[in-house]
């Protein structure tokens, strides 16, 4: 290996070659090495290895000093690198040509020596720039050019170019020897069955008709032309990795092919939805022009750096005014003396309480005396200096990554604490300014301590108080998954994503009410984010459906985001094409529904997209799945067959209950019809819907046939004056969610009949129960509990410890003065 040593950060030239070969270095510079190159003893020619120079007149400059520096043409000479320079305009992709002048020069350069631009293989352009209004220059600024000697021994060179990978020019790679083409046996590659575009391939080409009747000759006809065609197709997926930047060609490769086939158009990445607008505008500038800011004061760190910083700032367990407070610090516009002296504000800037020196934000928070013995005197112990403290920025930045590298697990704790400490040491400073209360360094650490510990508590408390998904008894509510009505079939569909690699797998199963599989497939793909698997996934299970015509059917994810765009017809910009063909196929099947449920249940569909990512899962696994995946449909089966038998228990009590309905207001009206005379009736309907709680809802116990099926409750009162009154009310509670806390109640009616006498005469009041109003009567409402059926003279008076009804016989009931009731209402 050779170098040529850089000057600064810029320039350098290496040369590196094999022990096989002979290389003889006899002059270099700045922009090109030469030397004269030995192969196999045999052969021998000079080799100029040149890098042009990015500022065209020192370039012209080294065409001429290379020009007259190469009197013998006679020698085989070859010239090879990077030229920064083009032939032809044809040779730039752009928005701006090339200049003539630069043409020129170099095509007097090569005239000058006559030499040969050596063909390349591969990629028309060498080098790739970074994109400029959606624009990528490309160029072929590397060659090799030779004199006719060189050519001469060289027949069959090849010049090819290797795809840009780490780089953002191709490297070249000049092959000298001679080498015989052997035509290669066809071998059918592993890799290919990843792509559903060789599919296509293969069926397209074996389906084709062939002349002819012996069978023989069809075969080896279709054999030669399937051959073909996959040959002829991955050549054409290879181009792309010639024809783009191999960061580009990764992007295009990953990108999923829309299925409506249509044009691509541009979208605002900073939106889900893609739309541009000027909120979203004015914050991406603001972003750039902080990132300008933070390089003002840490230049030596990257953007990438000060977005950690921000991460940690943002998520430190401290009061929202400390947050602030340490951005305001790292922006350098806290209000200390010396900000304020350059904004012609205060007098002198040094430093209020020191008097030594000038008051800047490192000074007031780190430099100055009392400071220094406040952190020194803190639990974290830091003793800042001026040699380790040039700005609050660098400061703070080298803390927080010290902190992070260390494994223990008081991280969280130190960097609040870190905070903490610095707005209560600027608290003391306001303090001692503007109230005239005397510094105490111990007093600064207690209290920030004790902002840290209360911060956190009072986080921790309500963290606690509000922990969803628990039942009324504080157990925590078990999700399963749901099984469709008897008459659909359900689709589960889920995706696993590896960010490292890029790779995606996908799962869909279909499954009947009864939680037996039908049918599911599995995929592996590459994409670009989880999202895009998710939604490759719910196509994917959209296409299944509509190849196997399953009609009227429930497709359920754990995507939420998905669902919503699904629902909103608003495609997000990460999943753009795919969304939009997911809504192409499900305005062609309209009775398909799209539904989300939690991650426990999609239980199968996420061990599946797991297992297939990871290559643990087999092609016939739907008829001999896996032990784990055998587990989950074993399950959850189980549980779909309870449901159902519950779902059957809870119908049959409906219908008793309204057979019962219907009875009874046979009853009422024959009662009404021979009432006594003296009395005035008025019967009204008064139905009432109880509203349908799945969640959070104190669980019931199901009714059966030995617990009275029927939630019928009569009562009837005959006292004194001969008054009767009866109420009935009808209702049926089922349950839904099998194991899981969903309730669903049936409409109550009440009948109500309003009893008015002349003279003497009342309802009863309830044990226990509420009282309605003054008005004679009597309205049985429940919406929390059952009521069992009661005896013909008995009343439901109450509901006890745990939901039990409370029963009293008619006879037992208090009486007021004059043979009346104490109150007027009651109520189940």
């Amino acid at each position: 290996m050779f170098c040529v040593e850089p000057r600064g950060l810029s320039g350098g030239l290496s040369l590196i070659w094999k022990s096989n070969i002979n290389i003889n270095i006899y002059e270099w510079c700045d922009n090109y090495i030469k030397a004269n190159i030995n192969i196999n003893h045999d052969l021998n020619w000079q080799g100029i290895f040149v890098y042009g120079n990015p500022v065209f007149q020192k370039r012209r400059k080294l065409w001429q000093e290379l020009t007259v520096s190469n009197m013998d043409k006679e020698v085989p000479q070859a010239y090879l690198g990077d030229f920064n320079d083009i032939l032809y305009q044809d040779e730039k992709v752009g928005i701006h040509p090339q200049p003539r002048i630069y043409l020129e020069t170099f095509r007097r350069f090569v005239a000058d020596n006559g030499l040969i631009d050596i063909d390349l293989k591969g990629s028309k352009y060498t080098w790739f720039s970074n994109p400029r209004n959606n624009i990528i220059t490309r160029e072929r600024l590397d060659r090799v050019l030779v004199n006719w000697k060189w050519l001469q021994l060289h027949q069959n060179v090849i010049l090819r170019a290797s795809p840009a990978v780490t780089s953002d020019h191709c490297a070249l790679i000049l092959d000298t020897q001679q080498r015989v083409r052997i035509k290669k046996d066809f071998r059918f590659e592993a890799y290919w069955t990843e792509h559903e575009e060789c599919k296509e391939v293969i069926k397209r080409s074996w389906q084709r008709e062939e002349g002819g009747r012996n069978c023989w000759n069809q075969f080896t006809k279709k054999r030669n032309r399937c051959i073909r065609e996959l040959v002829e197709w991955s050549k054409r997926k290879r181009k792309i990795h010639d024809l783009f930047q191999g960061s580009v060609a990764e992007l295009i490769t990953k990108t999923p092919i829309s299925l409506i086939n249509k044009k691509d158009h541009f979208v605002w990445k900073y939106r889900m939805d893609g739309q541009y607008t000027v909120r979203t505008g004015y914050h991406v500038a603001k972003e750039e022009k902080d990132l300008k800011e933070e390089g003002r004061f840490c230049k030596p760190s990257t953007s990438q750096d000060w977005r950690e910083v921000w991460k940690v700032i943002w998520k430190l367990q401290v009061p929202q005014k400390v947050r602030m407070f340490l951005w305001k610090a790292v922006h350098r516009i806290l209000p200390v003396n010396k900000n304020l002296h350059q904004k012609r504000i205060t007098v002198a800037p040094t430093c209020s309480i020191c008097q030594r020196e000038e008051e800047t934000i490192e000074h007031a928070l780190l430099l100055c005396p009392w400071t220094r013995a406040v952190w020194f005197g803190s639990n974290i112990q830091i003793v800042p200096t001026a040699y380790n403290v040039r700005s609050f920025g660098e400061w703070i930045l080298d803390k927080i990554r010290r902190i992070k590298a260390e494994t223990g697990t008081e991280q969280e704790k130190i960097l609040s604490n870190l905070g903490c400490l610095s707005w209560c040491i600027w608290k003391a400073r306001n303090q001692y300014i503007f109230q005239h209360i005397k510094i105490n360094p111990q007093k600064v650490i207690i209290q920030s301590e004790l902002l840290t510990s209360e911060y956190q508590r009072a986080t921790q408390e309500s963290s606690r108080a509000n922990i969803p998904d628990t039942n009324r008894g504080g157990v925590r509510k078990r999700i399963t998954w749901r099984p469709p009505p008897k008459n659909r079939l359900k689709v589960n569909t889920d995706a696993a994503f590896h960010r490292g690699t890029s790779t995606a797998a996908l799962a869909a199963v279909v499954r009947d009410w009864q939680g037996k599989v039908i049918t599911g497939i599995t995929a592996t793909f590459k994409t670009t984010s989880p999202l895009t698997a998710e939604a490759q996934a719910y196509r994917e299970a959209l296409i299944l459906i509509k190849n196997i015509q399953i009609p009227n059917c429930l497709i359920e994810t754990d995507c939420l985001p998905l669902v919503q765009a699904i629902k909103a017809r608003t495609p997000i910009v990460e999943a753009d094409a795919i969304i939009r063909d997911i809504l192409q196929l499900l305005e062609e099947a309209p009775d398909v529904g799209a539904t989300w449920t939690p991650r426990d249940g999609n239980k199968l569909a996420h061990q599946l997209a797991a297992m297939a990512a990871e290559n643990n899962l087999g092609r016939q696994w739907t008829m001999n799945p896996p032990i784990q995946v055998r587990n989950i449909i074993r399950s959850e089966a189980t549980l779909a067959t309870i449901q159902h038998h519950q779902n059957r228990q809870i119908q049959g009590i409906q219908d008793l209950a309204n057979n019962d309905a219907a009875s009874t207001t046979h009853q009422q009206m024959q009662m009404e019809e021979t009432l006594p005379g003296g009395l005035e009736t008025e019967t009204r309907d008064k139905p009432s819907e109880i509203t349908r709680e799945q969640h959070h809802t104190k669980p019931l116990h199901l009714l059966t046939r030995d617990s009275h099926e029927s939630i019928s409750n009569r009562a009837s009162i005959d006292r004194g004056g001969g008054v009767v009154a009866q109420a009935e009310k009808h209702s049926a509670v089922s349950q839904i969610g099998g194991s899981d806390d969903h309730f669903e109640a049936s409409t109550v009616v009440a009948r109500q009949i309003r009893v008015s006498r002349k003279e003497g005469g009342a309802a009863p009041e309830t044990g226990s129960g509420r009282k309605i109003g003054d008005e004679h009567q009597g309205v049985w409402s429940s919406n929390r509990s059952i009521q069992h059926k009661t005896q013909t003279n008995s009343i439901l008076i109450g509901i006890g410890r745990g939901g039990a009804p409370i029963h009293q016989h008619a006879s037992s009931l208090p009486r007021g003065e004059g043979g009346r009731s104490p109150g007027r209402g009651f109520e189940g």
